[in-house]
């Protein structure tokens, strides 16, 4: 068998002069399938040698095979976990490891090389920019792997499939198959140019694709979707722009699943504040997704945990077993995230289901700073229903949930009960300063502001200052026990306007024609969720 190590011109020459069959496989670098175009390609051969091998026409077009690691160059989803928590986030993570065989014509080696030159020259000699070869990257995946956009250009302008699908038999390390001891290769994944692009992190590669008309929802065998690559990478940029070109922010795979979770629970687990109200904003499914609220709460995000509930999200969901009772208070108080429980409290989180068969709500009046937590929530809303009878936007059921006593001490109960009762009288002094006192230069009273709905909410926002005071940090001192509760009344009606805003801006032209008072009769039919439906619509349209 011939040998191609240390291939140059004056060895081509020689080689050529004897005659040799120009196809013949030879050995190149301990590799037995290489034939002389292969081996000068690969060896950085000049220009002229390759010139003098194509002057005897060659099989362009031969494959070649080269053993080796699949996850070498970060071919699969590898999304690292680099949230310091030494968790596993998910099965999303971790590398896909494998060997297989790959089959390179010369073209491929050109690319790898990038030899823009050699390139050229091959297209010259016809060789094919679509080679369909099995166990391998396309052409253009490998030049989107070598990250030089005048190559993926060159490519694209010789006619390279944007939406070739490459697919890989790996034969994997930590398992292998076996039948009569023979190791099966096992077809494990599927990739799509914009696929490699995404993983790359390359934008202006993903540009380069979608506007030379890849599919930006392509899928691929057992690989996720480019917008979730984007999202688990945590790359908005891209997120933002395939969102931007129809990447479906719901879509599932061919058989109605997810891969692992939907695009706005990785973006939660990733703790990307930005890119969960991105996908939102392209209406990210909320209304069925309880495991969000759950994945922020295990995260310890306080930030996401706000907006999610702010949107409107389940505090009682059901946890992704279908377990009942109030399981995402469960979680923050096995947790102690202080922070996340008292917003669960003001939220309207449940503490009247018990938490397990054998463990009900008033256990966790037993346990140090939560007992405290607790008890303050029970008795500010207790108080506050006194005064309101019923809240539209604040959720008073807690106060109908009983602090027990009954294991105390004799002693303890009646420290209990004192506390109990200077806490009432903070409580309704408090109120009493509500009742009193305007917002800013307003003629609305604190008080009068919590018993607003949410249409009249919306529209006490827009009073800038009103929403100075309510944004602002003093809010907080002037009213310490119903600053949060505040809060959150004064956020979700900024919510509401923003929804309003979008609808109002996508159909400015026919709202502008119809009575103010006609368009706000109009609104007032219409819910959040509604909203958010409308404004999905008319952004797909």
């Amino acid at each position: 068998m011939l040998n191609f190590d240390g291939i140059n011109h004056e060895i081509i020459e020689k080689l050529i002069s004897s005659g040799v069959d120009i196809n013949s496989p030879g050995t190149y670098n301990k590799n037995n399938s290489y034939t002389i175009l292969h081996a000068a390609i690969d060896n950085n051969c000049e220009i002229k040698s390759i010139k003098l091998i194509l002057g005897k026409n060659p099989n362009v077009n031969a494959l070649m095979q080269k053993y080796g690691p699949i996850d070498d160059d970060k071919d699969g989803d590898d999304s690292d976990d680099d949230d310091d928590d030494n968790d596993n986030d998910n099965e999303m993570d971790g590398k896909w490891i494998g060997n297989s065989f790959r089959n390179y014509s010369p073209l491929h080696i050109a690319v790898t090389k990038n030899r823009l030159d050699i390139v050229e020259l091959l297209f010259a000699n016809d060789a094919d920019v679509n080679i369909q070869v099995d166990n391998c990257h396309s052409v253009l995946n490998t030049a989107i792997k070598t990250e030089n956009i005048g190559l993926i250009k060159l490519l694209l302008e010789a006619g390279a499939d944007v939406n070739h699908i490459s697919f890989f038999k790996v034969e994997p390390k930590k398992q292998t198959y076996y039948l009569d001891n023979t190791p099966i290769p096992v077809k494990l994944r599927g990739f799509a140019p914009l696929h490699v692009a995404t993983k790359r992190n390359n934008l202006e590669a993903v540009k380069l694709l979608i506007n030379e008309g890849a599919d930006p929802n392509i899928e691929a065998k057992n690989n996720p979707f480019a917008l979730l690559m984007a999202v688990c990478d945590r790359n908005y940029e891209i997120v933002e722009f395939l969102l931007e070109h129809g990447a479906d922010v719901n879509r599932k795979n061919s058989f109605g699943y997810y891969i692992g979770y939907p695009p706005l629970n990785f973006a939660i687990q990733r703790n990307r504040l930005d890119i969960v109200k991105l996908l939102i904003s392209y209406g990210a499914e909320t209304k069925d997704n309880g495991e969000a609220i759950y994945i922020a709460i295990e995260k310890k995000n306080f930030k996401i945990a706000k907006f999610l509930m702010k949107l409107g999200f389940d505090v009682n969901v059901p946890d992704r077993y279908g377990n009942s009772g109030p399981v995402p208070l469960n979680l923050a108080l096995e947790g102690f995230y202080f922070e996340i429980i008292e917003l669960l409290l003001i939220n309207g989180a449940d503490l009247n289901p018990p938490l397990t068969p054998d463990e009900s709500i008033a256990h966790i009046f037993y346990y140090g700073e939560l007992n405290k937590i607790l008890k303050e929530h029970i008795i500010k809303v207790r108080v506050l229903k006194r005064h309101t009878g019923k809240l539209e936007i604040v959720d008073l059921s807690a106060s109908e949930v009983e602090i027990p006593h009954d294991e105390w001490e004799e002693e303890e109960i009646q420290k209990a009960e004192v506390w109990l009762e200077s806490y009432e009288l903070q409580c309704e002094e408090e109120i009493q300063k509500m009742q009193r006192e305007m917002i800013g230069t307003s003629r609305l009273s604190y008080y009068e502001f919590l018993k607003k709905n949410i249409y009249q909410l919306e529209t006490y926002v827009k009073n800038a200052s009103i929403a100075t005071v309510l944004s602002g940090d003093g809010i907080k001192k002037a009213f310490p026990i119903y600053s949060a509760i505040l809060k959150n009344c004064f956020e979700k009606g900024v919510l509401r306007k923003e929804l309003l805003e979008q609808v109002e801006k996508h159909l400015s032209d026919i709202l502008s024609k119809l009575p103010h008072s006609v368009v706000i009769e109009i609104f007032s039919y219409l819910k959040n969720d509604d909203l958010k439906r409308f404004i999905k619509y008319l952004k797909m349209n």
